[in-house]
């Protein structure tokens, strides 16, 4: 790993607050480099995996040469999937020391995100109903599920410091920010410097006061069978996913047990 630097690899799924999360720590972190985000994104699919490897490489290198800082990036599961890319691929560039995981437990809000973001930029967000029975919505999601449990354990056998941060209870939340950062200030071994002028992305469902008492998200605006997967769901493990309130979200392995029937009751068999 880097010796001089303390990079930090940020690895999460899309919709789960990573913009967020590089928001904060811009506005906390004045020794932290948070020009680049989604360091792979944009990378021809065709390209080879040794070549993408050398340009993460070659990438975190340039932006410590030339700033004198930290480096920060985010490289989502989905975008290392094309090149075959593993987390142990990406350690062995030894171009960093820390990790930051982010995980988005309520699934039905991250679909209703990810959907909202393809119509927003489609111009065609007002008026528009995303039925839950499209194949779109919620495709591979006992993938997802263990494919996060797995980048989750092999996280936690790394030498390297490490933060967990759940999209629900450390991002969502705008008063938990502050102890977010606390943290990976704490575990990452970074001074806090606030910077005076900052541009903060706002997050528009967050509680302000209340948080056991208001919805972060219209989801009877946003799907149009909401009524029939709210009372198919009632009295089971993924109730409090139509509440979005701050109810207890177990553990990632139980959720997992009932995925197949979550799917069933959102009209999913097929996808």
């Amino acid at each position: 790993m880097s010796d001089k630097y303390n990079n930090i690899l940020v690895i999460a799924h899309g919709r789960t607050g990573s913009n967020l999360l590089f928001s904060l720590i811009y506005k906390y972190f004045k020794s932290i480099c948070t020009d680049e985000k989604e360091i792979i994104k944009n990378i021809d699919p065709t390209t080879s995996k040794n070549k993408v490897l050398d340009y993460i490489k070659n990438k975190i290198r340039y932006l410590n040469n030339i700033t004198n800082k930290i480096a920060i990036v985010h490289i989502k599961p989905e975008h290392m999937r094309p090149f075959k890319i593993t987390l142990n691929d990406v350690v062995n560039l030894e171009v960093f020391s820390s990790i930051i995981h982010i995980n988005r437990h309520n699934i039905l809000a991250r679909a209703i995100s990810s959907q909202t973001k393809l119509a927003r930029n489609g111009n065609r967000l007002n008026g528009v109903k995303i039925n839950m029975n499209e194949k779109t919505i919620l495709r591979n999601i006992q993938n997802e599920f263990d494919n996060t449990n797995l980048m989750i354990k092999q996280i936690e056998k790394l030498n390297y410091k490490k933060v967990f941060l759940h999209f629900e209870k450390d991002l969502r939340i705008n008063y938990n920010h502050k102890k977010s950062i606390q943290a990976i200030s704490s575990k990452l071994n970074i001074p806090i410097k606030i910077r005076k002028k900052t541009l903060i992305k706002i997050n528009r469902f967050s509680y302000i006061k209340k948080p056991n008492t208001h919805s972060f998200m219209d989801f009877n605006d946003k799907i149009k069978n909401f009524s029939e997967i709210k009372k198919n769901l009632r009295n089971t493990p993924f109730e409090w996913m139509c509440y979005q309130n701050d109810n207890p979200i177990g553990d990632n392995l139980i959720i997992s047990m009932y995925i197949n029937h979550f799917i069933a009751m959102l009209n999913l068999k097929n996808v």
